[in-house]
């Protein structure tokens, strides 16, 4: 993948580099701090995709075959910082399990933190603090909070029911928390205080806000 950033009239480009490893990388999102520096999140399958100050330092993905019969998806997701300039990787890190997981949403609170969204079918995949700690289908969403400058995983978990889920994007609220949407074919989705509660169709999008 690549990141670039231009000036505010489009006319001069401040930097422009390539992030990853010697397989194949897809960008998800990216968010700005407080300070301007660019955090962006995706999907890699490359075991020497850069980490610095990783929560997690490794790839984890030991279910997917490089060999036939090989899974269509076989990454991690990653979450990465750079410097102001471009030229340097604040922090980098792993987030995944034993199988796929895809980084589509990343959002900045007020104060730093690092909120992303996701999508995965790990039965491993990190954990912590979570209001669903094990994987209800064959594919959940993702939700995890990291700290300002990306030192500790403060949160993690999944989201969804007995079928199939993908959070695309987050965005964070001033009081805190963070508003998640995607989209789910599960009948038991997790609903509170819904508008609608029963799935209508094979997909629907789904909204869901955090504290």
């Amino acid at each position: 993948m690549f990141v670039t950033k231009l000036s505010a009239g489009g006319g001069e480009l401040r930097y422009s580099t390539y992030l990853g490893g010697t397989k194949d990388e897809r960008s998800g999102g990216i968010a700005l701090d407080s300070r301007g520096r660019a955090h962006v999140i995706g999907s890699t399958q490359s075991a020497d995709y850069p980490s610095v100050r990783a929560v997690q330092p490794s790839i984890a993905n030991s279910s997917c075959r490089p060999e036939p019969p090989a899974q269509e998806l076989c990454d991690d997701a990653f979450v990465t910082g750079l410097s102001l300039t471009g030229r340097k990787l604040t922090f980098s890190t792993f987030l995944g399990g034993n199988a796929a997981d895809q980084g589509l949403g990343i959002a900045i609170g007020r104060r730093g933190a690092i909120h992303v969204a996701g999508a995965t079918d790990s039965r491993t995949f990190p954990t912590r603090n979570a209001f669903q700690p094990k994987l209800g289908g064959a594919i959940d969403a993702f939700v995890a909070r990291l700290s300002a400058g990306g030192r500790r995983l403060e949160a993690s978990s999944y989201l969804g029911g007995a079928e199939n889920e993908r959070a695309n994007a987050i965005a964070t609220v001033a009081a805190g928390g963070a508003v998640v949407a995607g989209r789910t074919e599960s009948p038991d989705f997790p609903t509170a205080r819904a508008a609608r509660r029963g799935l209508a169709g094979d997909y629907d999008a789904f909204v869901i806000k955090l504290r």
